[in-house]
């Protein structure tokens, strides 16, 4: 991961899109397998690699996108129109969460039943601690292989509490939330060229019942912040450019918009050079 944005909306007019690519990450979820004869080894134990295989979404992302479960249109909004506009792909943690939540219940439903509709307690335990190590371990992967971290900042995801001290503290209660911020602040800033190639929310498992709430503090400060006025400008910046083609003897100029890579060393430059003057908080 090269670098962290904090991005905060006002209005999601600005992301006007066709939803073609969430469309076809959804059409991607529902073709996985989730057959457990698949992931069995000879002994009958299950192959965590092989689970997270088949059951994760691996693959070549520009942009790791971390939300709230409840932003999750939002961030579909924001997947959708970078790749419209700019042809960037998405890693969308809420997908990640969501196979995670049904390969827990195919879990429980083969291991931990205890009559028609509980779970015995211990299995239960021991399944969800394993399958979200696992979540975990996939979320710190697809952040390292991402070019970049857009984490939509929104009142679903983060609240200024005060603290002993008469302190202020950004504080989630999604683990998986402070997990990403947390991971994202302590990886290696490396850009693609320095990788010598590219490779690739935060909800977790929302029960039904009520369970105890938790406050994490989470790290913010190597983010940098933009809006949908840097988004704008961003979009002003990547405009067509005249391209000279040849073939067969034959020159022609054609428009052609500065896509992936090239878009991203745009916002790169708009946004690293002076990383204090582009967005303004109201006061």
């Amino acid at each position: 991961m090269y670098v962290g944005y904090e991005l905060i909306l006002e209005n999601i007019d600005l992301l006007e899109n066709d939803s073609k690519y969430t469309n076809n990450l959804n059409q991607e979820s529902d073709s996985i397998v989730e057959k457990f004869n698949e992931v069995l080894l000879s002994d009958g134990k299950i192959d965590a690699s092989k689970v997270i295989d088949e059951w994760f979404p691996n693959g070549e992302y520009h942009i790791f996108i971390s939300h709230s479960h409840k932003d999750r249109k939002i961030a579909e909004h924001l997947a959708n129109w970078l790749y419209e506009k700019f042809n960037l792909t998405s890693f969308l943690d809420s997908h990640v969460w969501g196979y995670a939540n049904n390969l827990l219940k195919e879990l429980n439903d083969k291991y931990a039943k205890s009559g028609d509709e509980l779970y015995a307690y211990e299995p239960a335990i021991s399944n969800a601690a394993h399958v979200y190590l696992m979540l975990s371990t996939a979320l710190t992967e697809a952040i390292d292989k991402s070019e970049c971290l857009f984490f939509i900042n929104s009142p679903n995801t983060l609240q200024d509490l005060h603290i002993e001290g008469g302190e202020v503290e950004s504080r989630t209660a999604s683990p998986w939330i402070m997990h990403e911020l947390k991971t994202s602040s302590m990886l290696r800033k490396e850009h693609r060229e320095m990788k010598g190639g590219f490779s690739m929310e935060s909800a977790g498992n929302e029960s039904v019942q009520k369970s105890a709430e938790f406050s994490f503090n989470v790290p913010t400060e190597h983010l940098v912040k933009i809006d949908e006025t840097v988004l704008s400008q961003w979009v002003n910046d990547c405009e067509p450019d005249l391209v000279t083609h040849s073939n067969f003897g034959l020159r022609w100029l054609r428009m052609e918009n500065k896509k992936e890579f090239e878009a991203l060393d745009i916002l790169y430059t708009l946004t690293l050079n002076n990383k204090e003057s582009h967005y303004e908080p109201e006061s």
